[in-house]
């Protein structure tokens, strides 16, 4: 009981290190007239943000993105990125992706913004929170057609021929372009040639046994027993920057359960040690309200405690002291001391303001 208590003492030393630490990268946008939106959760090869005055950065795990940013890979890259709402985006090789405006605070609905333009290669993206509860506000915009959504995961391909190709993996959305707007529904796919013309539909495009979105089909179909033992072929299956995509994929296939999830990411950090900070930060920014039962799954996967609030503490952008406190409740609960949950959480709150 006498370590519960102790708790307090620990939000309270966060919350001060928040004060001192986080708003520190918010100052530095606020003299380029950017925001905050998200952070880079992995890369594959290289990839690089250039500001909206032309300076150029490297990306690399953890590093910031903020609107205005427009984000580049070189051929044979990729990277994931998760948003403070909780949204994906997962761009392929050779992409040009701009921030063109990102907005968002949980208490200020009427000031969410999220616009997109997607001038090059392809992408594919899970809503979160402003896809949910301001679909308006959620836009991507490509040479042909800005795409509208409803709570929903797609993907966005533009050809060298300038054609562009949307497939809706779980949910439905809209393309406007001068020819009207036009629904496209769930696992459908469309053509849209030219600004000016209207899309062409198709069943949607053939996908492999193996790609994320077909996985987390498979997983919602099973009981969440069976899924421990499944997340060793997932493992073997898929390279770590697709299992991340897998991850942000969870919570749109139907059927899917908080059980599934968590025996999921305990059966990926049972199969591969390695990849606990990174799964962990995923699972826990593209859902934020399982991040005390997601270090339990850390725990029974063999992770130490220090270490697995450590790693969720990393995919935590601006927690809440509630968020704060029911991780460190399970924290102490699995025998951490509270001189280390000190340690932990000033290293986690200066190495935000240092990315």
């Amino acid at each position: 009981m006498k370590s519960i208590k102790n708790i307090k003492a620990v939000i309270k030393v966060y919350g001060l290190l928040l004060l001192l630490a986080l708003p520190m990268p918010l100052l530095i946008a606020s003299s380029t007239n950017s925001t905050y939106a998200g952070k880079v959760i992995l890369v594959k090869g290289k990839a690089v943000a250039i500001n909206e005055k032309g300076k150029e950065r490297k990306l690399k795990r953890r590093a910031q993105i903020f609107t205005g940013d427009t984000i580049k890979t070189i051929k044979k890259s990729s990277m994931r990125l998760v948003m403070v709402d909780q949204s994906l985006l997962s761009l392929k090789s050779d992409t040009v992706l701009k921030i063109s405006d990102y907005k968002f605070s949980f208490a200020e609905k009427e000031k969410d913004a999220m616009a997109l333009d997607l001038l090059k290669g392809g992408m594919r993206a899970v809503t979160g929170i402003i896809g949910v509860r301001s679909k308006k506000k959620y836009k991507v915009k490509t040479a042909t057609a800005t795409m509208g959504v409803r709570g929903t995961a797609m993907e966005i391909i533009v050809g060298d021929d300038g054609q562009v190709t949307v497939t809706f993996d779980f949910g439905s959305g809209h393309a406007t372009n001068n020819a009207g707007r036009f629904e496209i529904g769930n696992l459908q796919t469309a053509k849209i040639g030219s600004l000016n013309t209207k899309p062409k539909l198709y069943k949607s495009l053939s996908r492999g046994k193996w790609d994320p979105a077909n996985v987390a089909r498979n997983i919602a179909g099973m009981e969440p027993a069976q899924v421990l033992i499944y997340a060793a072929k997932v493992t073997s299956s898929l390279e770590l920057i697709d299992r991340v995509l897998l991850v942000g994929f969870l919570d749109q296939a139907p059927g899917m359960t908080t059980s599934h999830v968590l025996k999921l990411v305990e059966g990926l950090i049972t199969a591969d040690p390695s990849s606990a900070q990174v799964i962990l930060a995923t699972a826990t920014g593209v859902n934020r309200a399982r991040a005390a039962l997601l270090l339990q799954s850390a725990v029974l996967g063999g992770i130490p405690v220090a270490d697995a609030l450590r790693f969720i503490m990393s995919g935590l952008m601006y927690p809440l002291p509630s968020e704060i406190k029911a991780v460190m409740v399970e924290a102490v609960k699995a025998g951490i001391t509270k001189e280390e949950a000190e340690k932990i959480l000033k290293e986690s709150a200066e190495a935000e303001a240092c990315t």
